[in-house]
């Protein structure tokens, strides 16, 4: 859906008989994506740790049968 939006504004924005931005299209899009990335960020950074490293058991050894010991 956003793919439509995209090339429906491109047209507009690089045609010399309509908007006619030229190279400050960029500035338009590049805009686009920054804001993306930062409410991206804001959104799911996680203050608390996410994944327990430290609390995570891992099994010592796999044996030739591929099972796993169970602590």
């Amino acid at each position: 859906m956003s793919s439509i939006v995209v090339n429906f504004l491109t047209n507009y924005q690089l045609n010399p008989t309509a908007w006619n931005w030229g190279a400050k299209t960029d500035y338009f899009w590049a805009d686009i994506c920054l804001s993306g990335r930062y409410k991206t960020i804001s959104f799911y950074q996680n203050p608390k740790a996410a994944y327990q490293f430290d609390s995570t058991k891992v099994p010592r050894e796999i044996h030739e049968d591929n099972t796993l010991d169970k602590d």
